[in-house]
């Protein structure tokens, strides 16, 4: 996940989490937010308009309440490995049935 100078880009980051099925609302993810929302504001380098690094070690110190559930999360172990893919797969089922207004309510 790191880039050639030992950095972890925020943005990508949050990107595979999302991408795994853990967003950054997640209840089981709020420490690890509160970690980086921490680190982001005491940064000085921190500008809205562009990405936010994390060292190696602020990246660990960040992810060690969730450590295990993120690397089940990037290594594809959890319930439904390939979340986003599982996602499109539901969004297109969706649309393709939307408009069918044949059939009774069950009751």
């Amino acid at each position: 996940m790191a880039d050639d100078d030992g950095l972890v880009p925020l943005s990508r980051l949050l990107r595979a989490l999302k991408n795994s099925g853990l967003w950054m609302s997640d209840p089981r993810l709020a420490e690890t937010m509160k970690q980086i929302k921490v680190y982001i504001e005491g940064s000085p380098e921190f500008d809205t308009q562009q990405d936010v690094f994390l060292t190696k070690e602020v990246f660990r110190e960040c992810i060690q309440d969730t450590s295990e559930m993120i690397w089940r999360a990037f290594s594809g172990s959890f319930v439904i490995p390939m979340f986003s893919t599982f996602c499109s797969i539901i969004d297109n089922i969706y649309w393709e049935c939307r408009t069918h207004s044949d059939g009774k309510v069950c009751q």
